[in-house]
């Protein structure tokens, strides 16, 4: 996974997805951390690994979106809040 504006998941066999979701808030200690613990959770939901990183990337890049544009800049989020956000990822789709 390759993480930046857009973060790149790819396959060593060339299957590559893009997520769009995410920002600068999440360059910090312990982001990371948090999307490990994502994946891991996706994983666990006997999902390809491909399609785990592709939605555990989604969900932390989503969540860290809607806890800034809610309560939080760039600046002041934090791991914690992230992790907080992720429940409104999944309020989103049901």
């Amino acid at each position: 996974m390759l993480k930046g504006k857009y973060s790149i998941i790819s396959t060593p066999n060339g299957e590559q997805a893009v997520s769009a979701t995410g920002n600068p808030g999440l360059a910090k200690g312990g982001s990371g951390d948090v999307l490990t613990g994502i994946v891991l959770a996706m994983v666990m939901q006997e999902q390809s690994l491909f399609q785990a990183l592709c939605n555990a990337c989604f969900i932390h890049g989503k969540a860290a979106d809607l806890v800034v544009e809610k309560s939080r800049t760039y600046h002041d989020l934090m791991a914690s809040d992230v992790i907080d956000g992720i429940s409104n990822v999944y309020r989103i789709f049901s």
